[in-house]
């Protein structure tokens, strides 16, 4: 008798508790705080990137590329070179002054990054 009263008040604690886990959960949803959403208003502090330059520097950065200056000289080109795509001949002189500029730049260039 007395092990049916310890399993009767273990079940009964394991049912209060997994109201309480469900109480928990609703609590939660209804403040807008699950586990996802926390995670996201962390992500919130991230600053994400906005602009062409910004989402370069930050690909270069998480492919381990973030110390190439010579990358910067070809962002610095890249704006005139899109902005005459329209333009072949135009282009063509773009794509001209970025090789000679490259050309003087006084680093290691790696085209392979």
């Amino acid at each position: 008798e007395a092990g049916e009263d310890q399993e009767a008040s273990e079940e009964a604690a394991q049912e209060k508790q997994g109201e309480t886990k469900a109480n928990q959960a609703e609590t939660a949803r209804a403040s807008g705080t699950s586990s996802g959403e926390a995670r996201n208003k962390n992500n919130m502090n991230m600053k994400v990137p906005t602009t062409f330059k910004e989402m370069f520097l930050f690909n270069g950065a998480v492919m381990g590329y973030g110390q190439s200056a010579w990358m910067n000289v070809i962002l610095d080109q890249f704006d005139d070179i899109v902005m005459n795509v329209a333009n072949t001949y135009r282009l063509q002189e773009e794509c001209d002054v970025c090789s000679l500029v490259m050309a003087k730049y006084r680093g290691t260039i790696n085209l392979g990054e």
